[in-house]
């Protein structure tokens, strides 16, 4: 390779990099933002989101019951927000 062409793709990869860079932080803060969001409009949901989370960082998955509440609760979770969709939809 020439030197014309490293310095060509270095910089073809700095400024991708720097793209990626700026991509993932508009989404960190979009994220953050939905998080408020929710956090204030719906604190129980929030409190229920958090509860759900550390169960499953702490191994809860490993009973049966377990998997049977998370798939019931998972098509509840659908049902609702396919609600709010169509609601939105109608709009």
């Amino acid at each position: 390779m020439e030197n014309g062409n490293v310095l060509e793709a270095s910089s073809r990869l700095r400024d991708d990099a720097q793209k990626l860079a700026a991509s993932v932080g508009d989404f960190t803060e979009q994220a953050k933002d939905a998080l408020n969001e929710v956090i204030e409009t719906r604190p129980y949901v929030a409190l229920a989101g958090a509860f759900a989370v550390g169960y499953l960082l702490a191994g809860g998955l490993s009973s049966r019951l377990t998997r049977i509440g998370l798939a019931m609760a998972g098509r509840y979770l659908i049902a609702n927000l396919g609600g709010e969709m169509l609601e939105n939809v109608r709009r």
